[in-house]
């Protein structure tokens, strides 16, 4: 099993998802996205600097949004 997938699971309490992004094709991997519960951008910076992705200088620009729900599962959240 790869660092990468081990850390991945490794937090599987705190990932809503996470996968690769890729072109029109399918095949081309194009990014990352990793969508985390968590309550503090701290505790996000912590997991994605620890990612061996990140350690090894893979990822390129990492960028770090709040992410507002307004639809989950088919519900409308308040």
């Amino acid at each position: 099993m790869s660092a990468m997938w081990q850390h991945e699971l490794a937090h599987l309490g705190q990932t809503v998802f996470a996968g690769s992004l890729r072109a029109d094709g399918r095949e081309t991997k194009t990014g990352s996205v990793f969508l985390l519960d968590v309550d503090t951008r701290a505790e996000a910076e912590v997991i994605i600097a620890a990612d061996p992705a990140t350690e090894a200088g893979m990822c390129g620009k990492v960028k770090i949004f709040w992410l507002n729900v307004a639809i989950l599962d088919g519900a409308v959240r308040p």
